[in-house]
């Protein structure tokens, strides 16, 4: 008896042993690619925050901008101090601050190749444009937002060509055209792709 214990123990040593380098792999995997996403996002954010962008995260508010019963972070002060935000919660949503200006309507300078940015940024929920000399060009890094709830493009230069590429939003409950290129036209085939979407126009009324 004792000596098919002696030979059964390696066999369980070895296999004890695999299954250790297994998971140690398979955890140092889920933390790179953990880890990559975080920094990905800390990138964008600080771009997005270079040209005056506004960021909520999303154990901030939601994208109405309501805020939840406590912002506090989901994890102790101590680690979120260490490695920051972007390690564990989302942007929910991008605003830009308006810059000192006497006109009512200041132009933002964001332009169709900032947006790039959006593609490390997949949970937001909420974009505001309103003011930015964007065009149709821009909204191709809109595209990839399937989380997006509620966008705003009021007085910029998108037209009916740039449409198409939000057609694919599902999650899309309102979309603000005023004072944009978009036609009627434009906005009505874009309510027949997405049946539940609100279009705000001036033309609406």
């Amino acid at each position: 008896m004792p000596s098919k214990w002696y030979r059964i123990r390696p066999q369980i040593c070895r296999f004890g042993l695999r299954g250790l380098l297994v998971a140690v792999t398979v955890f140092a995997c889920l933390f790179a690619w953990w880890s990559y996403r975080a920094r990905q996002q800390r990138s964008a954010v600080a771009a997005l925050t270079a040209i005056g962008g506004e960021i909520t995260y999303s154990h901030e508010s939601d994208y109405f901008g309501h805020a939840p019963a406590t912002n506090r972070p989901p994890v102790p002060d101590w680690l979120w101090n260490l490695l920051g935000p972007d390690y564990f919660v989302s942007v929910h949503s991008i605003r830009f601050v308006a810059p000192e200006s006497n006109s009512s309507h200041p132009i933002f300078e964001v332009y169709d190749h900032d947006l790039l940015h959006l593609a490390h940024l997949p949970d937001v929920q909420y974009l505001d444009l309103d003011l930015c000399p964007i065009s149709d060009d821009g909204l191709v890094h809109v595209r990839h937002l399937q989380n997006l709830k509620i966008l705003t493009l009021s007085y910029t230069n998108v037209t009916d060509e740039g449409l198409p590429h939000l057609y694919t939003l599902d999650a899309l409950e309102i979309v603000r055209l005023w004072d944009t290129n978009v036609t009627d036209s434009g906005a009505q085939k874009l309510r027949q792709r997405l049946p539940n979407l609100t279009i705000e126009r001036f033309e609406d009324g």
